[in-house]
């Protein structure tokens, strides 16, 4: 009998933990997508797209493919915020990086970087077929109006591409500074802009 009773306890010891096990597991999986998918815009997070952007560029060195990286910024994000509050911002950003990420075709990659900015892989284009992209991308966004509590809010984007091609080596977080330099360019010249260059391995 008190075997028995020994047995049954340790039977319900061990379910017990085996729920715990279950629901770690669960916890895992959602801790996995979260580090991919940012929660808000559900673009790839910062973290998914540079680990992809490596093997991009291994693609890149093994056959030769061209791509371009793009920095985007949100115009007056600040001030959609300040006027209209953070859940107008929140709509604002969901509502602009779903037709930022509709706009690319599937092998192309979208990331929140931080903030309203967003980076963006172009990938197998030329420079000229990038800037075509995102100026379509652009014209898209002046149409869009973001409706929020009987506000009608139309927010545009600036836009900063380097196209990498040819066989030049690459740093990877300078082509990604470039970007961003010339996204402030663009700020600096009114905004709701796309600005271009080619890879600069000097910096």
């Amino acid at each position: 009998k008190e075997l028995g009773l020994e047995m049954n306890s340790k039977q319900a010891t061990i379910s017990e933990l085996q729920n715990k096990v279950i629901s770690l597991e669960k916890e895992l999986e959602a801790a996995k997508l979260e580090s991919k998918e940012d929660f808000l815009t559900k673009v790839a997070t910062k973290r998914a797209l540079m680990s992809e952007i490596q093997r991009i560029e291994e693609a890149y060195k093994r056959y030769g493919t061209d791509y371009s990286i793009c920095f985007v910024d949100i115009d007056f994000f600040k001030k959609i915020n300040d006027t209209y509050g953070h859940g107008a911002g929140d709509e604002v950003l969901k509502s602009l990086s779903k037709i930022f990420k509709n706009a690319f075709r599937n092998e192309d990659r979208v990331a929140r970087f931080g903030g309203e900015e967003f980076l963006a892989v172009i990938f197998d284009v030329k420079k000229a077929k990038a800037v075509s992209i995102l100026e379509r991308i652009r014209e898209t966004l002046n149409q869009n109006v973001v409706e929020f509590e009987n506000h009608r809010i139309i927010a545009t984007m600036t836009f900063g591409v380097v196209a990498h091609s040819g066989n030049t080596e690459v740093n990877i977080e300078r082509m990604i500074k470039q970007a961003d330099e010339l996204l402030y360019v663009g700020k600096r010249n009114g905004k709701n802009i796309v600005m271009s260059a080619d890879y600069d391995p000097r910096g």
